[in-house]
């Protein structure tokens, strides 16, 4: 479904994007980078920035994330094998910055990324984060 949520924006313009808890994941991110312009992650724990920062650095400790490239890319949005190793790229270099975010605070991102995004995404994390329903 992530893939024809970033297809729907039908813009020549490149999108801004924020994702508030994004964990150690980038999966989510696999169909927004041919649309993106920029992506700000955020996470909570240094852990899971560590492990995106892994990822966007090829340190050999990062996770492989090449069968979910290929499996998003080809068998869900019908491209082919030489379009992995080019998204993989270009998600790379769609991400501008990986930062701490506490949802917890008035304040949740540092103050130079406290601005104007296009699509502000949020997947599990305010349902971690709120300690009633009410919070939530």
């Amino acid at each position: 479904y992530i893939h024809k949520f970033y297809q729907s924006f039908h813009s020549d313009k490149k999108l801004k994007i924020l994702d508030i808890g994004t964990g150690p994941a980038i999966i989510n991110f696999i169909s927004a980078a041919p649309y993106a312009s920029e992506i700000v992650l955020s996470d909570y724990t240094e852990s899971n920035r560590e492990a995106l920062r892994q990822w966007l650095e090829k340190d050999p400790k990062a996770h492989d994330w090449t069968l979910f490239f290929k499996h998003i890319v080809v068998d869900i949005e019908g491209g082919e094998e030489k379009d992995v190793a080019v998204r993989e790229k270009e998600l790379r270099s769609s991400i501008k910055a990986i930062v701490p975010c506490d949802v917890t605070k008035d304040s949740l991102l540092p103050t130079e990324f406290m601005e104007e995004y296009d699509v502000l995404s949020s997947t599990l994390c305010l349902d971690c984060a709120c300690k009633s329903v009410a919070d939530y």
